[in-house]
């Protein structure tokens, strides 16, 4: 089974927060498997400045830091019926900032693993869906990953998802709450949407045989 710092490596990779080796460390794999691991995702590998290697080490902290706190009040959320957890949340981004935040909600949301802490994921995105400006990825790219999570789970799969998805999406566009856009009428959160599956579909066969080689 992948582990979110695996997810959270790939994201981190892809969008050029930490070098290749960086992101291999981080994911626990060696160099060699991780960058197959890319391949087989079709994420190109490409080598960083040496500027910005240098800034991995403080940005991986940070990553790391705030996921597994994320991680801490989901859990407690789920424990506890009477755990404030959108305080928590608003505690956890004045530290390290909302960018971070939505960063680790969002690798939560790439990770089919922790489907079950999806709806928590999209909470806290919902929550500080004011900050477009800091959204880790580019916007379509983040809606596609709101909906697509919502049609990959039959328990996100419902109006009152779909509108508290919704209010975040017609933020980032600047559209009308009324408006009729649909993100199926989007070729480009579709294209995006397709290529999320084609991935899920490679990482699904890609933990199958890595758990067929520890059974071996």
């Amino acid at each position: 089974m992948f582990s979110v710092r695996i997810a959270l490596a790939v994201s981190l990779f892809k969008w050029e927060a930490l070098s290749l080796a960086r992101s291999a460390r981080l994911a626990n794999m060696p160099l060699a498997d991780f960058i197959a691991h890319l391949s087989r995702l079709g994420i190109p590998v490409i080598n960083q400045t040496a500027e910005e290697t240098n800034k991995d080490m403080d940005t991986l902290a940070q990553w790391l830091t705030t996921a597994d706190t994320l991680t801490d009040l989901i859990a407690q959320k789920k424990r506890d019926k009477d755990f404030d957890f959108f305080a928590e949340v608003n505690k956890l981004a004045k530290v390290p900032g909302w960018r971070y935040v939505l960063k680790a909600a969002f690798s939560v949301l790439e990770q089919a693993a922790l489907e079950p802490d999806w709806e928590d994921a999209i909470d806290v995105v919902s929550f500080g869906q004011t900050h477009v400006k800091l959204l880790p990825y580019p916007v379509p790219e983040c809606i596609a990953r709101l909906y697509f999570c919502c049609e990959a789970s039959p328990t996100l799969d419902t109006p009152d998802m779909d509108n508290q998805v919704w209010s975040a999406v017609h933020q980032w566009l600047g559209l009308p709450y009324t408006s009729g856009w649909g993100p199926y009428d989007d070729p480009e959160i579709v294209a995006i949407m397709q290529r999320m599956a084609r991935e899920a579909k490679n990482i699904s066969a890609d933990a199958a045989k890595q758990y067929n080689h520890c059974v071996e």
